[in-house]
């Protein structure tokens, strides 16, 4: 929720920053803290990159740019 603007982030920064987050995500669950936020985040930058795709088939849909 506290991240706004991600369609104007390319993909591979959205990517990049997935991996950074699933990295933390690993390390969260070896020590046994804070793997729901880590989910959540892995979650949340997942979700920008299919929501990204999926503006971008909507618009190809419609013939727009």
């Amino acid at each position: 929720d506290d991240k706004t603007g991600w369609y104007v982030c390319t993909t591979a920064w959205l990517l990049n920053r997935l991996k950074q987050e699933t990295g933390e995500l690993e390390r969260a669950l070896k020590s046994g803290k804070n793997v729901v936020e880590e989910a959540a985040d892995v979650a949340n930058f997942a979700m920008m990159i299919a929501d990204n795709f999926s503006d971008d088939a909507e618009r190809e849909r419609e013939g727009k740019p």
